[in-house]
């Protein structure tokens, strides 16, 4: 007769856990807010980073690669996915989410205890029910057994409610144990990026995030000059114009970066050529290693020509954002203006040495323009895989993208004084596929 006694000290208990998951949540949301704030600094110190850092890679593209361990060292912050910029952007979702999912399955336990339908509620009800039969004016033999009969049936509704609350206690310890380990975790990855603006800021001698924004900012701006005055050097080299009418007309040139940026497009030119990386090793004088990184941009071009998708290009070739941003900016317009010749019967060699990649790139191109065109008119995959010298599965995949690619021709199209050729090279659609949309 002891267990209708106890269920009081267990609302009890109870209540006192759900107030220290509460006070768990207020001091994690607080926490939170000011982590965020700090999580929004670092996103935007890491942005402007990243886009310096692309500027600072599409000019040592255009330049002789440099293989000392300084500019290892600066490419390793700047681009290496576990630089502590980097890795501090990942804290939020590693220490938000479980806090989420623990506190919503746990606050939804007492919004059902308190709705009514849970087994709280329903022992409520017969408590009152019980209260009103015991506190009843009754007389005589007839009254105390009722009351006796009350006593034992809530007495056995007590004993389970009981148990009910006790696994709920034990429930709500365990969340609010978790819960402030959520909390610790989240106090933790604060400090962590508190410590990261701050280090970040005196990295760059400066002392608010603005004036970091600010200094980046400038320095952008010198990049984009530099990044101007190299690639103009290079299109007059490629012009063949002299160094020294180069050197009068680009400011900021001087004869030693000139001849690096000359060297560098020597050998670019020799390997979209054809020739051996050694071959280009002995004609060009350069390092092995320096050879072997522009190998890898001239590879990337050709790449990008065949239709890789950018995750690919960035992972398996292995070149960073900057440089591909680079190969996409000089690409796309050349492509569209030379769409027609690509798509033509005579030789590639002369627009491939244009573009500085090897002219079976081109020639795969070609090869998938012709195919779609037969696959629209109902051609068989494997007959086409067999003509054109290609696995059944590539074909397969031009087939797949083909209606996509229509549908996107047909949405661009719909914008006044769209160009053909543009809308041809951006959906890798036939330019009389296009005009016929």
């Amino acid at each position: 007769m002891l267990e209708s006694f106890k269920t009081d000290d267990l609302l009890a208990d109870l209540n006192i856990k759900k107030a220290e998951i509460d006070a768990h949540s207020r001091l994690y949301t607080e926490t939170y807010d000011a982590y965020r704030e700090i999580v929004g600094d670092l996103d935007l110190m890491e942005a402007k980073l990243a886009f310096v850092g692309g500027l600072m890679r599409q000019q040592m593209d255009l330049v002789l690669p440099e293989t000392g361990d300084v500019e290892k060292d600066a490419l390793a912050i700047l681009f290496a996915e576990t630089s502590p910029v980097g890795v501090v952007k990942n804290i939020l979702w590693l220490t938000t989410a479980p806090m989420a999912a623990s506190m919503v399955a746990n606050f939804a336990v007492y919004m059902n205890m308190a709705s009514g339908t849970g087994k709280v509620a329903k022992f409520a009800k017969a408590s009152k029910a019980f209260k009103l039969v015991r506190f009843a004016k009754f007389t005589g033999p007839v009254a105390l057994a009722l009351e006796a009969v009350m006593l034992v049936w809530n007495e056995a509704q007590a004993r389970i409610v009981n148990d009910d609350l006790r696994a709920v206690i034990a429930e709500a310890n365990a969340a609010s144990k978790q819960a402030g380990r959520e909390v610790e975790k989240l106090e933790a990855a604060k400090a962590s990026a508190f410590s990261q603006r701050r280090d970040l800021l005196a990295e760059a001698g400066v002392g608010t995030v603005p004036a970091y924004v600010e200094k980046l900012n400038l320095a952008i701006v010198d990049l984009g000059r530099q990044k101007v005055a190299m690639s103009v050097g290079r299109k007059m080299l490629r012009a063949g114009l002299e160094h020294s009418v180069i050197l009068t007309l680009v400011d900021g040139m001087t004869e030693d970066l000139l001849s690096s940026i000359a060297d560098r497009l020597k050998a670019e030119v020799l390997i979209a050529g054809g020739s051996t990386l050694s071959l280009v090793v002995t004609e060009t004088g350069l390092s092995e290693a320096q050879v072997s990184e522009i190998s890898t941009v001239v590879n990337a071009r050709d790449a990008y020509v065949r239709g890789m998708e950018e995750e690919a290009i960035l992972e398996q070739i292995g070149i960073p954002q900057g440089t591909y941003d680079e190969i996409e900016e000089m690409l796309d317009p050349k492509l569209s203006d030379s769409w027609e010749e690509v798509e033509g019967d005579l030789a590639l060699d002369t627009l491939a040495n244009a573009l500085i990649l090897r002219t079976a790139a081109l020639q795969d191109l070609r090869a998938e323009l012709e195919a779609k065109t037969q696959l629209a008119a109902g051609a068989d995959i494997g007959d086409l895989a067999a003509q054109h010298g290609k696995e059944r599965n590539e074909i397969a995949a031009w087939a797949s993208a083909l209606p996509l690619q229509r549908e996107h021709a047909r949405t661009l199209k719909q914008v006044k004084d769209a160009d053909l050729s543009d809308i041809a090279s951006e959906c890798r659609l036939p330019l009389a596929m296009v005009e016929a949309i």
